[in-house]
């Protein structure tokens, strides 16, 4: 299988374990454990555990899926969450384009122009825009945009996901093709009848923005939490890789959802903030007021090779589009579980048949590793527990000492040295390779010591090894 065009992804597999039901109520930082969401049961917080691959063009008909002089066939959304259950993801993205035609840089993409539609104004006003199309009237909303929204969060509520809404798109508005960088962007002079011009990312994602397009920049906000701010399986999102001018603006948007919601009596959804691009620094997102983030930067890589733990300043989500996007594998989902990480990824290889993408089976044991990560989060005591590598040879450990342990082997060595706290344990390892779980005989500690398993697979490592008390 070298591709799976969006009307086949219901053909996937049938999962072995699925989440149950709809989503289990409106995410809240724990109070326990503040590097999780927890939902409220019976007056206690339970944890959940986000895992999730998201798609450029999962709301809106275009980017990264087809060009403007080719259509591609119709995105299934229905078919497109059967996919995310099947591998037990319960995290979706939900991606906007700012721009309704534009083109990446051809460092990244020679493909293209790319239109996308629907957008959140319509296009009833005279004269043409950028692309020969009618121009946007950006003093009334395009309802069809935003019932697309409303439907695709409930039906994704219906299959117990969470929803990322993003409301603003950061990077095409500074790092796109220059030809298309602004031209391409409603609230370029030529695109409205409104007589909204912005010369460039500065009159849009940065505290200097002009009054008239701030006032219709929160009008837009106000919309979309008027659609969606009822249903509790959402998230909110301010920009997808803005530049670094844009942190102050970004922090007042937070504010503002916040203010929002709180007038409308809506439950307060978690906001979050993504990765600034190019020249970023994760303390901007960290110093936020945030309840969550999407870091990269700077040293981008090392959360794939080696990420930091989280320490509960804020709720983290290691999301792969900003900093190796289509380049992950079964143990990178591991490494984040361990170090306390939520995970998603930027997803390749799903989209138009015509143009079939290896990409797709590279990325499957990564999909299915983060489903099988997210259901033993579910069957362990997870606010107990912390990220712990210094208790195991390997680093990598997620530990309640004494209770419970998850330890990672990302080599291929069947040897995992651990420090164990007295008591006896039930020892289950899990080969990341075949998705098999082995019992094997309980380990009795009398004292605190270093004890060493040893994996009772033939082929040697990656492995988890799961230790818990009676």
């Amino acid at each position: 299988m070298t591709g799976i065009p969006p009307d086949a992804w219901a053909d996937a597999p049938a999962p072995r374990a699925q989440p149950g039901g709809v989503a289990g109520g409106v995410l809240a930082v724990s109070s326990v454990n503040p590097r999780y969401f927890s939902v409220k049961k019976g007056g206690r917080e339970k944890a959940v555990y986000l895992v999730g691959t998201n798609l450029w063009n999962n709301v809106q008909d275009g980017a990264g899926f087809h060009s403007c002089d080719r259509p591609g066939p119709e995105f299934s959304w229905t078919a497109y969450l059967d996919f995310l259950r099947s591998r037990r993801l319960n995290f979706i993205r939900a991606w906007r384009w700012e721009h309704f035609k534009f083109k990446l840089p051809p460092e990244l993409d020679t493909a293209g122009p790319y239109c996308v539609s629907p957008q959140p104004w319509p296009r009833t006003g005279s004269g043409k825009a950028y692309d020969g199309g009618p121009k946007f009237d950006l003093s009334t909303f395009d309802q069809a945009y935003f019932d697309r929204l409303r439907t695709r969060v409930v039906k994704a509520r219906e299959r117990g996901m969470y929803v990322s809404v993003m409301l603003f798109e950061g990077f095409c508005a500074h790092m796109c093709d220059s030809a298309t960088v602004t031209a391409g962007h409603p609230f370029d002079g030529q695109n409205n009848v409104n007589g909204i011009d912005i010369e460039s990312i500065r009159d849009y994602q940065s505290d200097s923005v002009p009054p008239d397009v701030l006032a219709l920049q929160r009008a837009y906000v106000r919309k979309v939490i008027d659609t969606v701010g009822d249903l509790d399986n959402v998230l909110y999102e301010v920009a997808n890789e803005s530049w670094h001018g844009s942190v102050s603006w970004q922090y007042d948007v937070i504010r503002y959802v916040k203010r929002y919601e709180a007038v409308r009596r809506f439950s307060a959804h978690p906001v979050g903030m993504s990765a600034i691009w190019p020249d970023g620094n994760d303390d901007w997102l960290f110093a936020s007021p945030a309840d969550w983030i999407m870091p990269g930067f700077p040293a981008a890589g090392h959360y794939l090779h080696d990420p930091p733990a989280a320490t509960g300043a804020k709720v983290v989500v290691s999301d792969t589009d900003h900093y190796a996007p289509c380049a992950v594998d079964a143990v990178w989902a591991w490494k984040s579980f361990t170090r306390g990480l939520n995970s998603s990824q930027l997803d390749c290889g799903i989209g138009d048949p015509a143009r079939p993408d290896p990409a797709f089976d590279f990325l499957e044991p990564a999909r299915y590793a983060q489903g099988d990560a997210g259901l033993l989060a579910r069957r362990t005591d997870l606010f107990a527990m912390e990220p712990r590598g210094d208790l195991t040879s390997t680093r990598y450990a997620l530990a309640s000492p004494g209770r419970e342990y998850v330890i990672l082997q990302p080599e291929k060595s069947p040897r995992i040295d651990v420090d164990l706290a007295p008591g006896t344990y039930r020892v289950r390892w899990f080969d990341i390779s075949t998705r098999k779980w082995r019992s094997a005989n309980k380990a009795t500690v009398r004292s605190p010591s270093t004890k060493t398993f040893t994996a009772p697979f033939k082929e040697p490592g990656p492995t988890v090894l799961y230790l818990r008390t009676p």
